[in-house]
């Protein structure tokens, strides 16, 4: 507190953070949590949401920034997502595929095609067989 203010927390307020396991190969660089930190914590986990809220989640997100995702276009996301989903799920692909990467690709497709969609939003910076392979599902699905 500072000079003698005390804060007062609302009864069902709670520190939020994340962690991705240090061991995964998909988080290089990031650090173990300490025994003490694990020892104050309660992990809590999410799964992916279903597909219909997913593709709300991705539609509001576009509304707003002002951009009414047209349909065709969302449902060729989601077609690609469940491609990549896969190849991530099986190990083909060392990434992962969640929603921050369908919303931004999704975003993006206010201003270019599909395809340049993809490489601005996300896999220009990643390594060519990774590139190839997306973009071999996102011209499957387009």
């Amino acid at each position: 507190s500072a000079q003698g203010l005390i804060l007062t927390r609302p009864r069902w307020a709670r520190v939020g953070c994340a962690q991705n396991p240090s061991w995964d190969p998909l988080y290089v660089g990031t650090e173990p949590m300490s025994a003490a930190d694990i020892d104050r914590v309660s992990p809590v986990y999410f799964d992916m949401p279903s597909a219909e809220m997913e593709r709300e989640i991705i539609t509001t997100h576009c509304r707003d920034a002002g951009y009414e995702i047209p349909v065709r276009i969302l449902d060729q996301l989601m077609q690609a997502a469940d491609a990549i989903r896969a190849m991530v799920a099986d190990g083909t692909l060392p990434i992962a595929w969640g929603l921050r990467a369908q919303i931004k690709v999704a975003k993006k497709t206010r201003h270019y095609s599909l395809e340049k969609a993809y490489r601005r939003a996300l896999i220009d910076g990643m390594e060519p067989e990774v590139v190839d392979s997306i973009m071999g599902i996102v011209r499957s699905v387009a």
